[in-house]
């Protein structure tokens, strides 16, 4: 099984993520800022699903002067390289809220997630 990819900028969250998965025994990898996952765009074919925070810190290297969350412009970024990736999101906001195109391979959970993460880890499974 290839790794998941965490995203989120609470280090508390990613850490009970991580530690939920791996207790799953799915392999997970966490990026914590901007910077990293901007690092990581070109390699994001190498996970098998993605789980996105959509309102982080925006990093020095994102270069985006909309009005769009982080998490959205990464979204788009992350689509625009690869359209299979299931994508899940994990956000405070609405779904009404969001400004990206959800498609068939996106997922939207609401922060706290308590009951959904067996959802997630059946989706990632």
């Amino acid at each position: 099984m290839k790794k998941i990819l965490v995203i989120d900028d609470d280090k508390f969250f990613t850490e009970d993520i991580e530690m939920l998965l791996d207790f799953e025994d799915i392999p997970t990898e966490i990026v914590n800022s901007s910077d990293e996952l901007f690092d990581r765009l070109p390699n994001i074919s190498d996970y098998s699903s993605i789980l996105l925070d959509i309102m982080f810190r925006r990093g020095k290297k994102l270069k985006d002067n909309s009005n769009l969350e982080s998490g959205e412009v990464f979204f788009n970024l992350i689509r625009e390289k690869n359209k299979k990736i299931p994508i899940i999101i994990l956000t405070a906001k609405n779904k009404e809220e969001l400004n990206i195109a959800l498609d068939e391979k996106t997922y939207f959970f609401r922060k706290p997630l308590g009951d959904s993460i067996s959802e997630i880890i059946g989706i990632i499974k």
